[in-house]
């Protein structure tokens, strides 16, 4: 089975703010890191942090639960330097245009494969060598 070894990111932006704004500005970093990249995701989600969770401590005080997105980009392991640099300047920009009041972003590097399958034929994708499964061998558990 061809794979394709790639760095996969995941950039995490919750802040006290409408959906509406972590939307809009979803929206421009996934265009500029698609420009880059070719492609990127956002996903919805929740986000905790303490006021002190940048120190190393035993105990964190003043939790705050807030709503945001998880930025997505999985790119070959040789771009993984400037994707690293476009997604946090990416991110930062949009956070100043935007106006999010996010200050720290936490972002999760590491190795993937990477698969493209077509729904039609359900082959791989640049794959020569393997005969496509059909719905008819799923369904019948070959």
């Amino acid at each position: 089975m061809p794979l394709s070894k790639r760095i996969r990111y995941e950039a995490i932006i919750c802040c006290n703010c409408s959906d509406e704004q972590l939307s809009a500005a979803g929206a421009s970093i996934l265009s500029a890191l698609s420009e880059h990249f070719g492609g990127a995701s956002m996903l919805p989600c929740t986000g905790a942090w303490a006021a002190n969770g940048n120190d190393v401590a035993n105990r964190y005080r003043s939790v705050q639960v807030h709503s945001g997105v998880m930025i997505l980009l999985s790119v070959p392991q040789h771009q993984a330097d400037q994707a690293y640099q476009v997604l946090t300047t990416t991110i930062a920009l949009a956070v100043r245009q935007h106006n999010l009041p996010a200050r720290y972003i936490h972002v999760d590097g590491f190795e993937a494969r990477a698969f493209h399958f077509d729904v039609d034929t359900m082959s791989l994708c640049g794959a020569r060598d393997i005969a496509p499964v059909t719905m008819v061998d799923v369904l019948s558990g070959q």
